[in-house]
């Protein structure tokens, strides 16, 4: 799968809630796609007009583009990530939660062993390894300001395989490159 056709199936896909914006810069790199959505909830209301307390939720999906993905540009890509929080979240009194999720979509697998370009190896351990051990979440003013959790999914457009933080492992059908 070539990666216009990831990007038009996560459209497809994340349309009916999100809202798209394209070639979008934040904090000094440029993203071909993110998603938004917002969500007011828990409204109590005494009358047609009258809004006593409220709580606002946003979702980001943040798409980047790779052509390969080794541990040292990982590792580089997961710590871009937890700045995220800071100028994606909006901590405030209405603020409940936003959840960050970074797409890392790469387009060609490691080649295979003894130099061999055709054959197609799954991710090196490593990288496994450090996609499975990643957690950040961060607390704004003791959770009062609400809370930002950051997932990760690295998507093999090549072989079809998803790797997902512990926090996406039960959200992975929505970012799988499997139509």
């Amino acid at each position: 799968m070539k990666f216009a056709e990831y990007e038009e199936l996560l459209r497809k896909r994340l349309g009916t809630y999100f809202d798209f914006k394209t070639d979008v810069s934040l904090d000094g790199r440029n993203y071909p796609l993110v998603a938004e959505h917002t969500a007011r909830l828990e409204q109590t209301v005494l009358g047609k007009d009258n809004v006593v307390d409220f709580f606002d939720t946003r979702e980001y999906c943040v798409l980047s583009r790779h052509e390969t993905l080794d541990c040292a540009e990982l590792e580089t890509e997961l710590a871009h990530a937890k700045t995220l929080v800071g100028t994606l979240s909006k901590p405030c009194r209405t603020h409940k939660s936003t959840m960050i999720t970074r797409i890392l979509a790469v387009e060609a697998s490691p080649p295979g062993e003894a130099g061999d370009t055709r054959a197609r190896q799954p991710f090196e351990h490593a990288v496994r390894r450090l996609i499975g051990r990643f957690r950040h979440s961060r607390a704004h003013l003791f959770f009062f300001h609400g809370w930002t959790d950051l997932r990760v999914f690295v998507v093999d457009l090549g072989a079809a395989e998803i790797l997902a933080s512990p926090l996406g492992r039960r959200d992975r059908s929505p970012f799988s490159p499997v139509a």
